[in-house]
């Protein structure tokens, strides 16, 4: 089932839509290169 239901309230479907948001942005990887020496 995708989307939200036909009784579902625009503060609930924004809270998820700002939730999913919040979580894809913090899947960011970092990558460092090791100091020679």
């Amino acid at each position: 089932k995708l989307g939200p239901d036909a009784e579902a309230t625009p503060a609930f479907v924004g809270f998820n839509l700002r939730f999913h948001t919040i979580a894809r942005a913090q899947l960011i990887g970092e990558y460092e290169v090791p100091a020679e020496g």
